[in-house]
């Protein structure tokens, strides 16, 4: 029938741009563009070539995903984000990522649905949360522990918290214990505007401007900006207003314009807290 010519087409098709991949990689051949972005093809496709993969490959139960951001050359990273962009968790450490300017792979992980979680990520993580971070041999868990660990391991030693260290790790805290507890609570329909408003008003105190800290943007900009994306857009429902926070208004305006958070901006995403 037609719509059998049409899906053995599509499947050729597919093994194609799959062997195209496994050439590139092997030959490692320069190319103007990132390799790889957003293709999907099926794990019964790519059977045939597992061994030609590096390890940054991936597969679940129905489908790999290959993504090289920021690199030069069509080889792969040691360095890989599993992730979910919906999650505002995963943001956090896809934004360090960016801010970095290092070669890594981005695979993502779909955490809901009949098929579960993969078996392979849940021995990385056994919680089955993202994002886990695969830096050669070593896995790190936990986002903020991720986004500590790029600061130290990544890049320039040290750049995004350029001698704020213990600032940076009282604001965590502080955004961790006041901030969004508060927030999911009332977005979940069991808090009030009042604890969180207490908490909005404690940051207006504390930012410098234009960053958290003056002009250093660090890692505490990068751990609040995924929920504060949100928050946004429900200003009347949280009570958050420009006349009453124009330093956290402000702070957003400047988070806004850093290309590294606007490339991990996506359409849909999830409050999840």
């Amino acid at each position: 029938s037609a719509q059998l010519k049409e899906d053995r087409e599509g499947e050729i098709m597919a093994r194609m741009r799959f062997l195209a991949h496994v050439m590139v990689v092997a030959s490692s051949l320069s190319c103007a563009e990132p390799c790889g972005q957003g293709d999907t093809v099926t794990a019964r496709t790519t059977a045939a070539f597992a061994p030609a993969l590096s390890a940054a490959l991936l597969h679940n139960k129905k489908q790999l995903v290959l993504r090289v951001r920021g690199a030069s050359q069509a080889t792969m990273s040691d360095v890989t984000l599993y992730t979910n962009k919906m999650c505002p968790f995963a943001q956090k450490a896809w934004i360090a990522l960016e801010e970095k300017k290092v070669k890594y792979d981005l695979v993502e992980i779909s955490l809901y649905g009949s098929g579960g979680k993969p078996r392979w990520f849940l021995d990385m993580n056994p919680k089955g949360q993202v994002p886990v971070l695969k830096h050669g041999d070593k896995v790190v868990v936990e986002s903020d522990e991720i986004l500590k660990y790029i600061d130290q391991h990544m890049g320039s030693t040290g750049d995004l918290t350029k001698g704020h260290e213990s600032d940076v790790a009282a604001w965590m805290k502080f955004l961790g214990s006041e901030v969004l507890p508060s927030g999911k609570a009332l977005i979940n329909g069991y808090g009030s505007k009042t604890s969180l408003n207490e908490a909005l008003r404690r940051m207006e105190e504390r930012i410098q401007g234009p960053f958290i800290f003056g002009g250093d943007f660090t890692l505490a900009d990068i751990a609040s900006a995924p929920f504060f994306q949100r928050m946004m857009t429900e200003q009347a429902r949280l009570g958050l207003n420009r006349q009453e926070y124009p330093k956290i208004f402000a702070w957003y305006e400047a988070i806004k314009a850093k290309p590294s958070f606007s490339n991990t901006v996506v359409k849909s995403w999830w409050w999840w807290w």
